[in-house]
């Protein structure tokens, strides 16, 4: 059964020995509390006892690193560790000794939660960066416009340059079209002169009589 510890071993968790400080091999005598002595019991455990806790113990290390529940566990260890004379009656209050010792070892392996406002703060960090990749890609989308639109306007000022006539080509037109005023404006005017001549000489002919 999962732990609500479940997401805690980032890094690796202390042994179960060690968090319920328990070392059957090296102090193999009873883990019960006589009351009339005031003192942890010494009464010895049976050879048997120990291994069945040693194995119980490295058991109890792997589900824990693995995320697992133990309490079922640690209520099969109890009575290995409990000399069988004085205090197998004390299992249920060693038991929940125990578990208590696990849970507070793990809540002190649990990251703190970060405070709301930092949460709210990188949230909007992420929108912000999000918006700002946005306007990037807009920009550059622009950008890229903008040198297309240059391009059209010089390809379009380059095809006027090239069906421009040139400052000679149209002073030499002019100068054609001038000259060719002036002939039909003398061609216009000759018969005029002609017939102003003749009545000159008519006139002084009448005057000669």
């Amino acid at each position: 059964m999962p732990s609500r510890h479940s997401h805690v071993a980032s890094v690796p968790l202390a042994p179960l020995s060690e968090i319920i400080k328990l070392e059957p091999e090296k102090e193999p005598w009873c883990a019960g509390y006589a009351p009339s002595q005031g003192r942890r019991c010494h009464a010895r455990t049976n050879a048997h006892g120990r291994y069945s806790a040693m194995m119980l113990l490295n058991e109890g290390t792997k589900d824990l690193r693995a995320g697992r529940s133990i309490d079922a566990l640690l209520e099969d260890l109890a009575p290995y560790v409990l000399c069988t004379r004085f205090h197998q009656n004390q299992v249920s209050d060693l038991t929940r000794r125990w578990k208590r010792q696990v849970r507070t070892y793990l809540d002190s392996q649990v990251a703190p939660a970060p405070p709301a406002s930092l949460v709210r703060l990188s949230s909007r960090r992420v929108h912000l960066e999000r918006t700002i990749a946005d306007l990037e890609d807009q920009l550059a989308l622009l950008e890229e416009t903008i040198r297309d639109r240059r391009l059209e306007v010089a390809r379009y000022d380059q095809s006027i340059t090239i069906n421009r006539p040139s400052h000679r080509e149209d002073s030499t037109t002019r100068s054609a079209v001038s000259s060719n005023s002036g002939r039909e404006g003398a061609q216009q005017k000759s018969p005029i002169h002609q017939k102003s001549l003749c009545h000159d000489q008519h006139k002084h002919k009448s005057v000669v009589r």
